[in-house]
This record gives structure tokens, sequence and C-alpha cells, in this order.
């Protein structure tokens, strides 16, 4: 549900809050076993989940301030992209092309690997 989040507007329209809501009440009403009646802000506040809607805004700031590297605003406090670090990537450097030959001998060499001691299991 949150892939693409950061492509909406940060604030979004109260169409897809209500649709959030929508989708998220169902739930809430089996964790809880409360009434169909129940108020949905009463029913978050019970189970501790915080709305679909404010995670949403959460992770678009984040993935606009870490990802895009774009600078934010929120509530008056300034967050620059430049003072976060970087998503720590993956490994960047294939095998194949810094494959040495020479590093992988078929010959069989037992005075590097040292003295080999074998002992029999007691019955």
């Amino acid at each position: 549900m949150a892939h693409g989040v950061s492509a909406w507007d940060r604030h979004m329209i109260y169409r897809i809050k209500t649709k959030l809501v929508r989708i998220q009440r169902p739930f809430l009403l089996s964790i809880t076993g409360a009434y169909r009646r129940s108020p949905f802000s009463a029913l978050q506040v019970i189970t501790g989940i915080i709305p679909h809607s404010i995670k949403l805004e959460v992770e678009a700031d984040f993935i606009r301030l870490t990802r895009l590297k774009q600078d934010i605003t929120i509530n008056g406090t300034k967050f620059k992209a430049e003072n976060y670090e970087v998503k720590a990537g993956g490994w960047n450097h294939h095998p194949a092309i810094s494959f040495d030959e020479n590093t992988i001998s078929t010959e069989e060499d037992l005075s590097s690997v040292g003295q080999i001691n074998i002992y029999p299991m007691d019955p």
C-alpha cells in the first residue's frame, strides 16, 4: 500500500483518507471485538494502531528526504537531505571481473596446511 506514496502529494485529499479508513476499520473491529457503531478514533486509541493516512505521510516524507534528496518542512521545522546518511548499497563488484586464475591451485600442497592429526573414535 505504501508503494509509490511519495509520488502522491504529502497532504492527502479527503477521498484517499476515507478509503484508508474503510480499509483499516474492519481490522480494528476484529482486533478489539467492539461493536460496529464504535467510533474509529476510539478503536485506534484502544489498539494503539496509528491511522494509515499518518503512516503514509511519514513514509512519503522519509522517501522524499532520504532517497529523492529533497529538503522538507514539517510543522515549521526544516529538514535538509544533506544531513542524513545514504542507505548502504549491496555488493556492487562482480567477482568475475577481478578473478585471478592464480588464486585457485589444482596442485596438492599440504605444507601450507600444517600437520594433519587423525583421532580414532572411542567405542
